[in-house]
């Protein structure tokens, strides 16, 4: 049963790679019995997952080889693989906490579009920093953090539309919006509500 499951989820993750614009990886999954002496209730094999990032370099452990951004978008293929299993049973709740680091804004964008094709079936949480991610989302909440006197208080915000893309220009050109960012990000806010 293991090993029929290890092929089916190894070809739904690699389905996702190309998604994710991990064109050249490979992921595997390595079946291997223990020694008797080490079987337990829950099996008697170890279960090791590894991945090829590019072409013909060979697997290996994913801690191993895997950049920040890579890592990341291997957990979302797998979170997503893992989903698509159980699409029709009752809608799950899924977290990402900054399930786009370390990579670009092409990138970004890909992990924004999953992320949403993820939530049709799922309430998906995505912590990011990315405007192209943010802009894909359904809702968009703000967390602000403040320090007053030695106290930290943290607050969060639904953001209307315009607030949106108030805070996706931010998120695109820093501490001072300028006209142009506003115009790139109403440009993406639209254009992503266009697509979904």
């Amino acid at each position: 049963l293991r090993y029929k499951a290890s092929i089916k989820l190894s070809e739904s993750i690699n389905k996702e790679f190309p998604i994710l614009k991990l064109d050249n990886a490979k992921f595997a999954i390595s079946l291997n019995l223990l020694e008797e002496d080490n079987w337990k209730s829950d099996g008697m094999d170890s279960v090791i997952f590894k991945i090829e990032t590019n072409k013909d370099s060979g697997y290996d452990f994913i801690s191993k080889i895997a950049s920040g951004g890579e890592l990341s978008r291997i957990m979302l293929a797998i979170k997503v693989s893992i989903a698509s299993e159980y699409e029709n049973s009752i809608a799950k709740t899924l977290i990402f906490d900054e399930v786009d680091t370390g990579v670009g804004g092409a990138v970004a964008d890909a992990v924004g579009k999953r992320l949403n094709l993820l939530a049709k079936h799922n309430q998906v949480l995505a912590v990011t920093h990315h405007p192209q991610v943010a802009a894909r989302a359904g809702n968009h909440f703000k967390v602000n953090k403040n320090n007053i006197n030695s106290y930290s208080s943290t607050s969060i915000n639904n953001l209307n539309k315009v607030e949106r893309i108030e805070e996706i220009a931010r998120m695109l050109s820093g501490e001072k919006i300028t006209e142009a960012a506003r115009n790139a990000a109403e440009s993406l806010f639209n254009h992503n509500k266009n697509v979904l």
